[in-house]
C-alpha cells in the first residue's frame, strides 16, 4: 500500500524483521524517486510480505517496482529520462523487471529484458525449506 504524505519517507511492514529505513529497498525507490522527480512530498508505504525474506526470489525488488510504479503513476512525474536504466540498477539488477506486468527473459545480470507474448497460464507451487 502506498499513500502520499508529508515528512519524508516511511515504512511498516507485517513482518517485524523486514527494515524499515533505508536498509528497505522499497524506501530507497521511493528516496531516489523523490530526489529525481523533484516531487517535495513525503512518502508512507505499508508492506504486506508475501515472499519469504532473504530467499531469492526478489521479494524486495519486486516492493522497489511496485513503490516506483505507484510513485509514477500517483504523481505523474516522468521518469528520469535516459538515465532511467541506470537509476533502476542502482536498486538491484532485477528491479527493472518488477516495473512491468507481463513475462520476460532477464538476462546479463537481470537488466536486459526480452518480454514474452502468449505465454501459458499455469499454477505454481513452490516450495522453500527453512534451514
Amino acid at each position: 500500500m502506498f499513500r502520499p504524505g508529508g515528512g519524508g519517507i516511511s515504512i511498516t511492514c507485517d513482518q517485524p524483521e523486514i527494515p524499515s529505513d533505508d536498509r528497505n529497498l522499497a524506501w530507497r525507490a521511493a528516496d531516489l524517486y523523490v530526489k529525481s522527480s523533484g516531487i517535495g512530498a513525503g512518502i508512507r508505504i505499508q508492506l504486506e510480505k508475501h515472499i519469504p525474506a532473504g530467499a531469492g526470489l526478489g521479494g524486495g525488488s519486486s516492493d522497489a517496482g511496485g513503490v516506483l510504479v505507484a510513485l509514477i503513476h500517483y504523481f505523474k512525474a516522468p521518469s528520469p529520462g535516459g538515465n532511467w536504466k541506470n537509476w533502476l540498477l542502482r536498486l538491484g539488477a532485477d528491479v527493472p523487471f518488477f516495473l512491468h506486468a507481463r513475462p520476460a527473459l532477464a538476462t546479463g545480470i537481470g537488466e536486459k529484458l526480452e518480454f514474452a507474448d502468449g505465454t501459458p497460464d499455469y499454477p505454481l507451487l513452490l516450495i522453500k525449506n527453512r534451514p
